[in-house]
């Protein structure tokens, strides 16, 4: 059942706090202030629209609806498999065919790249050659014959350098910076054969200058022979090298 109420004056009429002008024809029914707003005192929000500020203090929002499940980036990393590259001590970080950028306090022990793998924003520390003093006799070391360069700055006398027992992925150079009427020789294992330009030298037999010149210079590589077993190979960028 509708009211009808036929108003011919203006009335003001304070209701509470609130002040409502009538005026004019009025039509009004008892359903059309029956229903309260949708969602006051609901425990759902359905016709809200974008919330752009305010600080969201309610539960966590999961995974599955775009959240993290956390309240902290610590937790949120881990509920999403992340780790933060930049700063972790990681054992080995393998890089396949990608990009490894930003690694300023990586820490660790291996890199292993597979394929192209370009590494940028760091400071490359290994497989720097190392310059091993070699103007005195002496018996090498594996880390001494290990991407090494073995010069002779100070050589006074003859000098033999015995080389150890080959072993996978041994290298190095001798460049030599002294012009002095003394010998050079590299005196491999007695089980090793050096190949000299290609041509073995015979197990145990040493290549050597006879005099020593600035800028005589050979390089000399661990080169696998069967399943076990390796010798060095030496090719000659400068110098009369030659086998014992």
């Amino acid at each position: 059942m509708r009211n009808k109420i036929l108003i011919f004056i203006t009335a003001s009429i304070v209701f509470g706090v609130a002040l409502f002008q009538l005026s004019g024809n009025a039509d009004i029914g008892m359903s059309g202030i029956s229903t309260p707003p949708v969602g006051i005192g609901s425990t759902s929000i359905t016709t809200l629209g974008t919330v752009t500020t305010g600080t969201w203090e309610g539960t966590k929002i999961g995974i599955e609806y775009g959240g993290t499940n956390a309240t902290n980036a610590t937790d949120a990393r881990t509920n999403l498999g992340l780790g933060t590259l930049a700063t972790q001590n990681a054992d080995a970080i393998n890089a396949t065919g990608g990009n490894v950028t930003g690694l300023t306090n990586l820490g660790a022990a291996n890199l292993t790249v597979t394929g192209t793998a370009n590494v940028t924003g760091v400071t490359w520390t290994g497989l720097v050659p190392t310059f091993v003093d070699g103007s005195s006799s002496t018996d090498l070391t594996v880390a001494q014959v290990s991407s090494t360069i073995i010069g002779n700055p100070t050589q006074s006398g003859n000098v033999t350098h015995v080389l150890p027992a080959i072993e996978a992925g041994l290298g190095f150079d001798a460049i030599l910076g002294l012009t002095a009427a003394f010998y050079f020789r590299l005196d491999p294992n007695a089980n090793d054969s050096i190949y000299l330009d290609g041509v073995s030298c015979g197990d145990g037999k040493y290549i050597g200058l006879t005099t020593v010149t600035v800028g005589d210079a050979i390089s000399c590589r661990a080169m696998k022979t069967g399943a076990s077993s390796y010798d060095w190979a030496c090719y000659t960028a400068k110098g009369a090298f030659a086998c014992e």
